[in-house]
């Protein structure tokens, strides 16, 4: 977590962000009233502090989501590594989207990690200039690491993108985002927290009010169990399509499973049992279409699920 006066800091660049008032002092690119921009442009670099090499890399940036009331398209995302002090342990960073730390709206709500971005690194001992980059399509540099998205990722006003990192003293990692304004849009978040199974299984369904379209932006399910033999599982049921699923969930194991549009997602990533559903396209919901969730296992089995759609 950022703390201090780095936290400090990156709030006013947040909030000046957001105002259109950001300098090129503060790391972020003036972008005029963001209520009318067509984009905007985040430009933040994060100078290491690392001596050692943590267990695991915390989270050092957060970037500011969308307005409420609006959702944008991410166009391009880039992380410029630069490396000129040598350091005795591997160094990385990484771009991910999370549904926003929001307690009073969803008490009991995990802030679970979705898609992952972007990611590079450089190992102990060496220098240079590192980039990790994602986007549709292939690579426009074979020497970056590159995460594909199989559609353009959008963010409305209840997900963020989050930097983690490893970067020794000395050494310093550029974050770049560009977006695209989509419009006006209303966030829906659908989900469940600390979710007995009681009776050994629980189904939700899920569908958009008549007249209405529903985006689906992130799929996230869990069940945290004292037996083994549980599943989850979120379908598309006009389609059948699978949008999250995850099965023999180790015992009191938290495992993340995940679903959205990049071929890399912090499910799997966090935890060796957790899952990702990468879905290839649009998925939205209309008319009489609607998701299910399923969650099966002990009755003292506890489930947690969220959907996070853009409603126009």
């Amino acid at each position: 977590m950022v703390a201090g006066a780095l936290g400090a800091i990156l709030l006013l660049v947040i909030v000046a962000l957001f105002s259109g008032t950001a300098s090129a002092a503060a790391g972020a690119s003036s972008i005029g009233t963001t209520a009318n921009a067509p984009s905007l442009s985040y430009s933040k670099t994060y100078y290491g502090t690392m001596t050692h090499r943590p267990g695991n890399a915390p989270d050092v940036l957060v970037l500011p989501s969308p307005p409420v009331g609006s959702w944008w398209q991410i166009k391009t995302v880039q992380l410029t590594g630069h490396f000129g002090t040598k350091t005795g342990f591997d160094q990385d960073a990484f771009l991910f989207t999370r549904t926003v730390q929001n307690p009073n709206s969803y008490p009991g709500l995990a802030d679970p990690n979705l898609d992952v971005l972007a990611h590079m690194g450089i190992q102990s001992g060496k220098l240079g200039t590192k980039v990790g980059a994602g986007g549709t399509g292939p690579s426009p540099n074979s020497a970056w690491s590159w995460y594909r998205f199989t559609q353009p990722i959008q963010l409305n006003s209840e997900i963020q993108i989050v930097m983690g990192a490893i970067i020794g003293m000395g050494n310093s990692v550029t974050v770049t985002v560009n977006y695209a304004n989509l419009g006006s849009g209303t966030t829906i978040v659908e989900y469940g927290a600390n979710l007995y199974l009681k009776g050994g299984a629980l189904t939700f369904r899920i569908a958009a009010p008549a007249g209405k379209s529903w985006y689906l932006m992130n799929a996230f399910a869990d069940i945290k169990a004292s037996s083994s033999g549980s599943r989850s599982i979120l379908i598309r049921t006009s389609t059948g399509m699978t949008l999250d699923q995850g099965s023999n969930f180790p015992v009191g194991v938290l495992v993340r499973c995940t679903g959205g549009y990049s071929t890399v997602q912090t499910g799997p990533a966090l935890n060796r049992y957790g899952t990702q559903t990468v879905w290839g396209p649009q998925v939205s919901l209309y008319g009489t279409e609607y998701i299910t969730a399923q969650f099966t296992g002990p009755a003292t089995a506890q489930a947690m699920w969220v959907l996070v759609f853009t409603q126009v």
